[in-house]
């Protein structure tokens, strides 16, 4: 991916200080997640700021905390600030001297967060599924259920999922 020029991290400041979320700015401008959380958080340099992490020891010392204080007001959902965390310490992994054992049980760490997270965030959206598209598509299989036979349905299959849980 090309680096953001000047102008569009300029442009990025702009908007967080108007009040706009790290989502909308991604939105507006077509960017990732990170390329617009470095600008706003001072990693990336621009023409009239200073790189706050300048002089500051890239290598994570035993006694020091692996996560950044973060201004969760920048995140729309847990979800985001959870994919935030992944990476944070995804990075964190490069920073400091591991073993291969101790890489190996993050590595498998990360990746149980990782899915936890895909399974938390395909619960949500099914819980925001709209009652007419989920009508509509159970009738897509069979045009003759009423709407007290889709009800009768979705509460059998909840039934399932709570004792599967």
């Amino acid at each position: 991916m090309p680096k953001t020029s000047i102008p569009e991290r300029k442009k990025i400041l702009r908007l967080f200080k108007d009040g706009f979320s790290i989502q909308e700015i991604m939105d507006e401008m077509n960017l990732s997640y990170f390329k617009v959380y470095n600008v706003v958080q001072g990693r990336v340099k621009t023409r009239y700021s200073h790189r706050s992490d300048k002089g500051i020891s890239r290598k994570v010392k035993d006694d020091e905390k692996l996560a950044e204080q973060v201004d969760l007001e920048g995140f729309n959902d847990v979800h985001d600030f959870m994919e935030h965390q992944i990476v944070l310490i995804a990075r964190s992994m490069n920073k400091t001297k591991l073993g291969a054992e101790e890489r190996l049980k993050m590595v498998k760490d990360l990746s149980a967060m990782q899915k936890n997270l895909q399974a938390l965030k395909l619960e949500k959206h099914l819980q925001n599924i709209d009652a007419v598209l989920l009508a509509r598509i159970v009738r897509r299989f069979d045009p003759k259920l009423t709407d007290d036979d889709i009800i009768r349905i979705v509460k059998e299959e909840q039934t399932k999922i709570a004792k599967e849980s």
